[in-house]
């Protein structure tokens, strides 16, 4: 180790870092060759990684250590479809640095699991941007087309959205109901449980059609806080971390679910509208894949609800979350039906 970063490392510099805070990021740090000293301070992070930026010189980079799980393959994975994209997707992804045995996944003693990205200089875009939201849009169009030609011999590690019924197979109507009752949420709460778990079971039943659509390899969880704006433009896609084959159309229904059942300014059909043109500008899609579009935003929806059933049970989140999320998955599937057929014609206008 060069005196420099033994020196750094034993410095508060995230804020009020302890020491053994800092020895947390070291032990990945250190297996690096680095050319300059270097410097971590914290950046947000989110539910499943914790991120820090660091500084070495005049060069910046972003690490992201996995709080999720300890899966080399699955990193690696990450990895294979960002080297698949490079020099096919004309928006900026992130690049993976090599360590020092010429890996770009780097393991603690204790297991854990870190990679170490070249930073990409921008800003989170604003979701009340109109020109955003039509970027974003552009963005994932452009990017479903350049993933179309993806070619891996790496097979995905996370199910399709489609596999929703054999992924939460013990997830039962009853078995959420009876959750509800047993953590005491509040009787309004669990009609509304109730509510959702009959639109989930609606749901299942268009799955066999969604799994005749077309596939290739999707990002999966493309949002607005895995992207980079630069001024008006969307420069950038990242957290490649769910990649997986889905239904084409899928990654156009992702980001869609985040113009529904918000408490933000604006009309979701207006915000869905510059979405969809977006998306349209670069890729578009057939019948049978915009027919079943509507159903595929709920699909996510009920998705994420049921992962945040299963934290409740296990213990990860407070109450409150899936109280949230129940609420909102209530609002986003009364959003749908009452605005499918504004939905269909609006969908076959921009992306057929």
């Amino acid at each position: 180790m060069k005196a420099g970063e033994r020196e750094m490392e034993s410095k508060q510099l995230d804020g009020g870092q302890t020491c053994q805070e800092q020895d947390r990021f070291a032990v990945f740090l250190q297996q690096y060759n680095w050319r300059e000293p270097w410097r971590c301070e914290h950046r947000e992070s989110g539910m499943n990684n914790t991120t820090r930026m660091i500084f070495a010189g005049d060069k910046r980079y972003v690490l992201r250590v996995y709080e999720n799980h300890s899966d080399a393959g699955k990193v690696q994975l990450e990895h294979d479809i960002l080297s698949a994209l490079s020099g096919t997707f004309p928006l900026k992804v992130p690049v993976p640095v090599m360590n020092s045995i010429g890996s770009t996944v780097t393991r603690s003693p204790e297991g854990k699991l870190a990679a170490l990205y070249e930073f990409i200089d921008g800003e989170r875009p604003n979701p009340d941007c109109f020109s955003h939201v039509a970027g974003l849009g552009r963005a994932v169009g452009l990017l479903s087309l350049a993933m179309l030609d993806i070619r891996t011999d790496s097979r995905p590690v996370y199910e399709p959205y489609y596999e929703l019924a054999d992924s939460y197979a013990d997830w039962t109507a009853d078995t959420l109901i009876n959750l509800a009752e047993t953590r005491g949420l509040a009787s309004s709460v669990r009609s509304e449980v109730e509510y959702v778990c009959a639109e989930v079971e609606r749901l299942k039943q268009q799955l066999p059609d969604i799994k005749q659509l077309p596939e290739q390899w999707i990002h999966g969880d493309v949002n607005f806080t895995n992207a980079v704006a630069d001024g008006n433009n969307i420069t950038g896609i990242l957290d490649f971390e769910f990649a997986t084959r889905d239904t084409a159309v899928m990654e156009a229904a992702i980001p869609m679910l985040d113009f529904i059942g918000e408490k933000k300014s604006g009309d979701p059909l207006e915000k869905i509208k510059l979405f969809v043109e977006g998306v349209g500008s670069a890729r578009r899609f057939t019948g049978a894949e915009l027919r079943c579009l509507p159903d595929l935003i709920k699909l996510r929806m009920a998705d994420v609800w049921l992962h945040f059933a299963v934290r409740l049970s296990n213990n990860i989140d407070g109450l409150s979350v899936w109280t949230e999320q129940t609420w909102k998955a209530g609002a986003v599937f009364r959003w749908v039906e009452s605005h499918r057929k504004q939905l269909d014609r609006l969908l076959e206008q921009c992306l057929r």
